[in-house]
C-alpha cells in the first residue's frame, strides 16, 4: 500500500437522517444543514489533511459531500459503488418502531441482516474493504479520503484494523459529516488514529 494516510468522511445530515428512517440505499440529499456541515468539514480536511485523492460513494449525499472538498481542493471525485451503505431491503424508508414491531425484526446489533433482502454488515464490511485495499495500492503517497455512509465506514474501518465487524457496535455511530482517520504506526501497521472527528459549522457573522 503506497497511501500515508486514510479518511473516511461521513456525509452530511439528510431529512431521513432527522426523521429516523432506515436510508440504506436510497439515494436522499443532503438537507440545508447537511450542506453547512460538509462546508465547515471540508475546511479542516483541506487545511489538515492535505488530500491527495477523493473516492467516493455513488450515492447522492456522499457525491454533495465530496464536492465540497473537491471545490477547495481542485481534486476531482472518483465514484465507487462498493462505498455505499448497508442495503436495507425492505425496511428503507421506515421507522426504527415500524421495523422492530414487524415480523421481519430478528434483534439489533452489528451482526443483524437489515431485512431479509438487505445485506448483513460483514457483507458490506467485505466490499468496502476490498475497495479500500484496492485505491490504497493504486493512490501515491499522501491522504486518501473516501466519502461513504455511517455504518458501512464503522464496520469497514474495524474490519481493515482487525477487528471483528460484529465489534463495531462498541463504537458510536458516525456523525453526520463526521470522519475517521486511519494511519500506519512505527511497524507500518494500519490502526484506527482517530474516530468520529467533527467540525463546527462556520457561521458567517462571527
Amino acid at each position: 500500500m503506497t497511501a500515508s494516510k486514510l479518511i473516511i468522511w461521513r456525509h452530511g445530515e439528510t431529512d431521513w437522517n432527522i426523521a429516523g428512517l432506515f436510508q440504506g440505499q436510497a439515494d436522499i440529499p443532503l438537507n440545508a444543514n447537511g450542506r453547512e456541515q460538509v462546508k465547515a468539514a471540508a475546511q479542516a480536511l483541506a487545511a489538515e489533511e492535505e488530500p491527495v485523492r477523493i473516492v467516493a460513494s455513488d450515492l447522492g449525499r456522499a457525491q454533495e459531500t465530496a464536492a465540497a472538498l473537491s471545490a477547495l481542493t481542485g481534486i476531482g471525485v472518483e465514484s465507487e459503488p462498493r462505498f455505499r451503505e448497508i442495503s436495507v431491503g425492505s425496511w428503507q424508508g421506515l421507522g426504527f418502531a415500524e421495523v422492530e414491531a414487524s415480523s421481519e425484526w430478528e434483534g439489533s446489533g452489528d451482526d443483524t441482516r437489515r431485512s431479509p433482502t438487505g445485506e448483513a454488515p460483514r457483507e458490506v464490511a467485505a466490499r468496502f474493504v476490498t475497495a479500500l485495499e484496492e485505491y490504497l495500492d493504486d493512490t501515491e503517497s499522501g491522504t486518501l479520503v473516501v466519502v461513504a455512509h455511517g455504518l458501512a465506514a464503522r464496520v469497514a474501518a474495524c474490519s481493515f484494523v482487525g477487528i471483528d465487524p460484529a465489534s463495531a457496535s462498541a463504537l458510536q455511530g458516525m456523525s453526520n459529516a463526521g470522519w475517521l482517520v486511519i494511519a500506519p504506526d512505527r511497524r507500518g501497521d494500519w490502526r484506527l488514529a482517530a474516530y468520529n472527528r467533527v467540525a463546527a459549522p462556520v457561521n458567517p457573522f462571527a
